[in-house]
C-alpha cells in the first residue's frame, strides 16, 4: 500500500474492525483515505458504512412511503482526483451504477389542468443524498409501464445550488417543456443533482464538487452525468414504492417501462446527457438502455473548447466587435478593419445593446479590455483547480501564442489537451447510437451553430442517428428576444416546435 501507514493493518484485524462499531468503521475510512492507493478499500468501507446507517442519515427511519435497500458504495470521498482519467469516458464506461428511489414530498401541480402527481424524492448518488422531481399522468399506465424522459435541467451554480428549485419557479424557461412532456403520458424525472436543492430542510451533498469543480473547470457536468447514470440504473425501484401510501390506487402504481426511456438536456444538461449517453451507449456496462435523447442548447464541446468560447463572450467585448471596435455581427469593420482576437458574432440578449460606443452599464459586466486578458483569466483559473484537485497535474502550466494568422491560441500542458478530449461525450461519437435531437439557435454563443454541425456529422458519420434543428433567431431558451438586434422582426419562438419534434422521437415515431 506504499505510503498509506496501513502495512500493519491487516485484512483479518479490518474485519474484526468492522465487528465493533459504526465509529470504528470511520476511524477506519479516515486512515485509508490518507492514500488514494487504499481507495478500492474506502468504497467497500463506506458502503458498509451506509448500509449500516452510520452516515448519520435516517434513510431507514419508520415511514412506510419509503423503500430503501442496500445503496450503491461511494466512488470519491472527496472531489480530488488521482488522475483526471478517472472521468475519462472509457473510465465511466467501465464502472458500474445503481440507486434506490424513495419518495419523499407529494406537492400539487401548479398548472391549471393538474392532469398528473407530481412528488419530491431522494436517491445516494455514490454515496451522496441527492433529490428529483418525478412528474406522473394522472392516465393508466400503458400494459409495459409508462415511457419516461429524464430531463436535466442547466447551469445554476455553486452559490444558487441549494435553493434550486427543480424548475418548478415560475421563471423557469423548462417548466412548460416537462408539462408538455407529462401531457404526452411520460412520467418526467428532474434530477437536481449533486449540491443542488433542498427537501424537508435537508440541503442535497455533495456541494464541495460544485465548490471544487464548477465554473471554469468545466468538470462538474462529469460528476453531475454519474449522478444521471445512477438514477437511470435505478428507475426499477420506483415499482417497489407504496404508491397507495402516496394517494395513488393501485391500478395507477408508477411502472416504467424499461425499453422507453429517454433523457433530454438544457444547457449544461446537454454536457451531462451527452456525457450520459456515451457511457450508456454501445456494448455498455449499464443495464438499463437509453431510448432515445434530446439536447437543447448543449454546452457540450471539449472542456478547452468551452473555456476558449466561454469566458472572452462574458469577459470582453473584443470577443463579438469587429477591427473598429463596434459591433456589426462579423470580424470586420466597414473600413475593413478585422479583429483577429474575434470569438463569436452575438454576444448574450441582456447586453440590450451590444456596441461599446453606445454602452451604459454594460462595461460593468465586460470589463476586461482585451480577448487575451480573458484567456489568462480562464486558463489561469481552470489550471490552478486542475493543480490543487488532481495528483498528477500539480505542475503544469500553459501558455497563449499567436498563429500565423495573429489570433491567440493556447498551448496547453502536454497531453493535457488529449485527456480533456477524453472527458464527456463530443469527442465520443462512436458510443452515440442512440437517436439524437439536437435543438440550438444560429445565434446563441452557449451552443454555436458549429459545434452541433461538427458533432451531428461526426456521429452521422459513425452510423449514428443524429437531427441537427435550428431555430434563427432565437435565444438560449430557443424563445424571442425582446431586443431587435437579436431577434429581428418575423423570428419564431421555436420551443413548441421542439417538443412535437422530441414527443415524437420519444414515441418512437423518429422521422415520420
Amino acid at each position: 500500500m506504499g505510503g498509506s501507514g496501513l502495512q500493519s493493518v491487516s485484512i483479518r484485524t479490518l474485519l474484526m474492525g468492522l465487528l465493533e462499531s459504526c465509529s470504528q468503521i470511520k476511524k477506519l475510512m479516515a486512515k485509508l483515505q490518507a492514500t488514494w492507493h487504499s481507495m478500492a478499500m474506502v468504497m467497500w468501507l463506506t458502503g458498509l458504512a451506509l448500509v449500516g446507517g452510520c452516515d448519520g442519515r435516517n434513510w431507514t427511519d419508520a415511514d412506510p412511503k419509503r423503500v430503501v435497500s442496500a445503496p450503491a458504495f461511494a466512488r470519491w470521498a472527496s472531489p480530488t482526483l488521482d488522475s483526471l482519467e478517472a472521468l475519462s469516458i472509457e473510465t465511466l464506461r467501465q464502472r458500474s451504477y445503481a440507486a434506490d428511489i424513495h419518495i419523499q414530498q407529494s406537492i400539487a401541480p401548479t398548472s391549471a389542468g393538474g392532469g398528473y402527481q407530481r412528488y419530491l424524492g431522494g436517491y445516494l448518488s455514490d454515496g451522496l443524498a441527492v433529490y428529483l422531481r418525478i412528474d406522473v399522468p394522472s392516465t393508466k399506465p400503458p400494459s409495459g409501464g409508462y415511457p419516461s424522459v429524464v430531463f436535466v435541467h442547466g447551469w445554476v451554480g455553486e452559490q444558487a445550488a441549494p435553493d434550486y428549485d427543480f424548475e418548478l419557479g415560475t421563471a423557469s424557461a423548462s417548466e412548460a417543456v416537462i408539462e408538455a412532456y407529462v401531457d404526452a403520458g411520460f412520467v418526467v424525472l428532474i434530477p437536481g443533482l449533486r449540491g443542488h436543492g433542498t427537501v424537508s430542510g435537508s440541503a442535497a451533498e455533495g456541494l464541495e464538487f460544485l465548490r471544487a469543480w464548477d465554473n471554469r473547470s468545466y468538470l462538474s457536468p462529469i460528476f453531475y452525468a454519474i449522478d444521471v447514470l445512477n438514477l437511470i440504473a435505478g428507475l426499477e425501484s420506483l415499482e417497489r414504492v407504496d404508491w397507495q401510501a402516496w394517494g395513488r390506487e393501485p391500478r395507477l402504481a408508477v411502472r416504467l417501462d424499461q425499453a422507453r426511456i429517454n433523457l433530454a438536456g438544457y444547457s449544461q444538461g446537454g454536457d451531462v446527457a451527452l456525457t450520459a449517453l456515451a457511457v450508456a451507449g454501445e456494448n455498455s456496462a449499464l443495464a438499463t438502455p437509453i431510448q432515445a435523447a434530446s439536447i437543447w442548447a448543449g454546452c457540450f464541446a471539449s472542456r478547452s473548447e468551452q473555456a476558449a468560447l466561454y469566458g472572452p463572450m462574458q469577459d470582453t467585448a473584443m470577443a463579438f466587435t469587429a477591427g473598429d471596435g463596434r459591433w456589426n455581427g462579423s470580424a470586420t469593420a466597414a473600413d475593413g478593419r478585422r479583429n483577429a482576437d474575434f470569438v463569436f458574432a452575438y454576444p448574450s440578449d441582456l447586453i440590450v445593446n451590444p456596441s461599446p460606443a453606445d454602452w451604459t452599464w454594460q462595461a460593468d459586466s465586460w470589463h476586461l479590455p482585451t480577448v487575451e486578458a480573458s484567456l489568462n483569466k480562464t486558463y489561469s483559473d481552470m489550471y490552478a483547480r486542475y493543480r490543487a484537485g488532481i495528483a498528477d497535474l500539480v505542475d503544469i502550466k500553459y501558455t497563449l501564442e499567436r498563429d500565423d494568422e495573429g489570433s491567440l491560441v493556447v498551448v496547453h500542458a502536454a497531453g493535457l489537451a488529449g485527456q480533456l478530449e477524453q472527458i464527456g461525450g463530443y469527442h465520443a461519437a462512436h458510443y452515440l447510437t442512440e437517436p439524437i435531437n439536437l435543438h440550438h439557435s444560429d445565434r446563441d454563443f452557449y451552443s454555436p451553430p458549429a459545434w452541433n454541425a461538427n458533432l451531428a456529422t461526426r456521429v452521422n458519420v459513425a452510423g449514428g442517428r443524429l437531427r441537427d434543428f435550428v431555430y434563427p433567431g432565437t435565444t438560449h431558451s430557443l424563445s424571442v428576444s425582446s431586443e431587435a438586434w437579436f431577434s429581428p422582426a418575423g423570428t419564431v419562438d421555436g420551443r413548441a416546435t421542439m417538443i412535437a419534434r422530441d414527443i415524437a422521437l420519444f414515441s418512437g415515431q423518429e422521422g415520420r
